[in-house]
């Protein structure tokens, strides 16, 4: 997805989806493209930096800013993940989704929020906002990513306070 794409899209937003953007966390690169390319997104930049502090990356690549899901803090030791529930174009699902009777042309996605380990009650739910293999990194690399990322901050997790375990083990030669 082009940023150009996402501003035009976010410009369409209904004002109660509009509110809600505006009050999540923004990206600190506000509504910044390529050289010359207009991502005027009907608000000064906020709405793009909001996309790209918040949005989850979809099986089609296409991303997505899910509300609730959003407001999940990072850890690099999460205690829940992301599971997309995508539902193709056209299909009976994504027509019950958006409660109309005919073909969906863009389909419809849900994100699952699965606990990784049983939750206490009054537990934050923690993510990781860094995927895969990253999360297998050394602290110092992690924190680079999450610097890098539109994210720009140095994380403090439990797991990123505590000694560097990544690499503890000898390899054997």
């Amino acid at each position: 997805w082009s940023m150009r794409r996402v501003a035009i899209g976010l410009q369409k937003l209904d004002p109660l989806d509009r509110e809600a953007m505006l009050k999540l966390a923004k990206a600190p690169n506000l509504g910044r493209g390529s050289a010359g390319q207009d991502v005027g997104d009907g608000s000064g930049g906020q709405l793009l930096a909001a996309f790209r502090a918040n949005s989850a990356l979809l099986p089609d690549g296409s991303a997505a800013v899910f509300r609730l899901v959003s407001r999940a803090n990072h850890s690099c030791k999460p205690n829940c993940m992301l599971k997309p529930d995508v539902t193709p174009a056209g299909s009976l699902g994504a027509r019950r989704r958006r409660g109309r009777g005919r073909g969906d042309r863009t389909g419809s996605a849900v994100m699952r929020l699965i606990a990784t380990r049983p939750l206490a009650r009054g537990e934050e739910v923690l993510i990781s906002y860094i995927f895969g293999e990253e999360l297998l990194f050394p602290t110092a690399v992690r924190q680079r990513e999450l610097m890098r990322g539109p994210w720009a901050f140095k994380c403090r997790c439990e797991r990123c306070l505590e000694p560097d375990r990544s690499r503890s083990m000898l390899c054997p030669a």
